[in-house]
C-alpha cells in the first residue's frame, strides 16, 4: 500500500548476477500477484539513434503493472521459480526471487547494507523487521548492527551511521516545513565535527511515508551537516507517490501530463528544497 508500481525497492538487484528480480504476494483477502524486473544494460536500438531504457519488465500494459489474480492469465497459478518453495493455504506475504544469486562470502553484508540505506527510518519506527539468514533487523538490533564493522564496511559508513544519528541521536535538529497546501514534511539536520565529520555528506536524504528513502539530494553548506526529510502519510506523500519512477529512487515531474498542474507542483517542491538548505 506504501509504493506506486507494485515491485519494491532495489536492495535484491546487487546480488542478482542478472540483474533480474521476480515479485509475488499473496495477501490475507486471497488475492494473488507477480511481476518481474530487469534492469538491462543500455544498448543502441539498430538503424537508429535511440537507446533502450535499461530496464524490461514482465508484466501486463503499457505501465509495466503487475500480473494479477483477476486478469485469469493461466500462467499464473503455475509461477513458482523455487520447487522446494510453495506457500500454504493460510500463508500470506511476498517473496523475492533473485535469478543468478550471487552466493559470494558477503552476500548477507550487502543486502543488510542496501536494508538499512532504503528502510532505516522504518526499522526504527518500528514498522519493519527483517531477518537475513538469521541476522534480526529490528529497532533493538539496529544500533549494534550500524557500528558492527564486520557488517557496514568503511566505504558504506558514512551514509548509514549518519542516517542512524540523524534519526536516532539527540543532537540532531528537527523542524517542521509546511509545503503549500499539500501538508508538512519533517527535517532533520545534523552537524557533523571533529572524528564524526567524515560522516557528512552534506546531503538531504528524501524519505516519504512508510518510510522508505527515495533519494539523495545535495545540500549547499560550507558547514560539514547531515540531514533528512521525512515526508508523513499526506496529501504531499499521495502526490510524490503518483510521479515516483517503478525503483522508486526519483521524482519525475513529466508523469504530470497537465503543464500548469505540473510546473506549479514542481514550484512546490522546489520551495521545500530551498527551504531545507
Amino acid at each position: 500500500s506504501g509504493g506506486s508500481k507494485g515491485i519494491g525497492k532495489f536492495a535484491t538487484f546487487v546480488n542478482s548476477y542478472f540483474r533480474t528480480v521476480f515479485y509475488s504476494t499473496k495477501t490475507i483477502k486471497g488475492e494473488v500477484g507477480y511481476e518481474g524486473i530487469c534492469k538491462l544494460c543500455s544498448g543502441k536500438i539498430p538503424g537508429s539513434d535511440e537507446v533502450t531504457q535499461g530496464i524490461g519488465y514482465f508484466g501486463v500494459n503499457d505501465k509495466n503493472m503487475p500480473i494479477l489474480s483477476e486478469f485469469n492469465y493461466p500462467i499464473l497459478e503455475k509461477f513458482n521459480l523455487d520447487a522446494s518453495f510453495v506457500r500454504q493455504e493460510i500463508e500470506y506475504g511476498t517473496d523475492i526471487y533473485i535469478l543468478g544469486f550471487k552466493g559470494e562470502s558477503q552476500w548477507r553484508e550487502e543486502i543488510i547494507v542496501k536494508i538499512l540505506d532504503s528502510f532505516m527510518s522504518a526499522i526504527i519506527y518500528e514498522m519493519l523487521e527483517i531477518e537475513v539468514d538469521n541476522i534480526i533487523i529490528n529497532k533493538d538490533t539496529l544500533k549494534s548492527i550500524v557500528y558492527n564493522e564486520q557488517i557496514v564496511k568503511a566505504k558504506a559508513k558514512p551514509k548509514i551511521i549518519s542516517q542512524y544519528l540523524l534519526l536516532q541521536d539527540r543532537d540532531t535538529y528537527v523542524e517542521e516545513v509546511e509545503v503549500d497546501q499539500l501538508g508538512k514534511a519533517k527535517v532533520f539536520i545534523r552537524v557533523f565535527e571533529g572524528e564524526e565529520s567524515c560522516f557528512a555528506e552534506n546531503k538531504c536524504i528524501m524519505i516519504r511515508y512508510p518510510y522508505m528513502k527515495i533519494k539523495d539530494r545535495k545540500i549547499q553548506s560550507l558547514v560539514k551537516v547531515g540531514a533528512l526529510c521525512l515526508i508523513p502519510d499526506n496529501k504531499l506523500n499521495e502526490k510524490l507517490r503518483e510521479i515516483e519512477n517503478p525503483q522508486h529512487t526519483d521524482w519525475e515531474f513529466n508523469r504530470i501530463e497537465e503543464p500548469v498542474i505540473r510546473n506549479d507542483f514542481k514550484n512546490k517542491i522546489e520551495d521545500l528544497y530551498r527551504k531545507i538548505n
